[in-house]
């Protein structure tokens, strides 16, 4: 659900601003927001979270993906930086999950492609 609340909170962005900068406002974001969604579908397929550690981690990652949705609306402006420091979050703990997985071909891949994605 967190995934669809971020989605829907570009709709609030094109509303305000209904024209190309709004549009390419939307565009970037998201962009940004497919990269976390299409990165954590393929981390709970690669790194199952069976345990209470790699749990946790998603709940926090998830909780700080719920703060880049809330900031959204106004990324560009006074919410920046809590988008910033949300999607930087998520990103970690994305990588982290990754790092602490015991198989060697997650761990092959977050090696090549953990510096790419914060």
């Amino acid at each position: 659900m967190v995934f669809v609340f971020t989605i829907t909170q570009l709709t609030t962005v094109l509303t305000h601003e209904p024209n190309a900068v709004g549009v390419l406002r939307v565009t970037l974001i998201f962009g940004n927001v497919w990269w976390m969604y299409g990165g954590y579908a393929w981390l709970t397929n690669a790194v199952p979270p069976r345990e209470p550690t790699l749990r946790l981690l998603v709940l926090l990652g998830m909780g700080a993906f719920f703060v880049v949705g809330l900031a959204i609306p106004d990324a560009f402006g006074s919410s920046g930086v809590a988008f910033g420091i949300a999607y930087l979050l998520v990103n970690a703990v994305h990588t982290g999950m990754f790092l602490l997985s015991t198989q060697e071909s997650a761990l092959k891949a977050m090696r090549k492609l953990g510096p790419g994605t914060s």
